[in-house]
């Protein structure tokens, strides 16, 4: 075997090194996306759900809140 054959393996090897290293990165990328998704609306359902407990909290601030939203 000659030292081009040698250096032409190494070379497809490496090239699938690369193709398996962007498809890890790729994986890691939409995992970290979805993650991000979730964590966004776990905090948007936890900051409404402290708006209607204040509301329940405080009936006359929900009493002005509605006679706000029929002006």
């Amino acid at each position: 075997m000659s030292w081009e054959a040698v250096s032409a393996i190494g070379q497809v090897l490496g090239s699938v090194g690369v193709i398996l290293y962007l498809l890890y990165l790729a994986t890691q990328v939409r995992q970290n996306n979805r993650a991000s998704t979730v964590s966004a609306k776990l905090v948007s359902t936890q900051l409404l759900s402290e708006f209607v407990t204040d509301f329940i909290k405080d009936p006359q601030l929900m009493d002005l809140w509605l006679r706000g939203r029929q002006i």
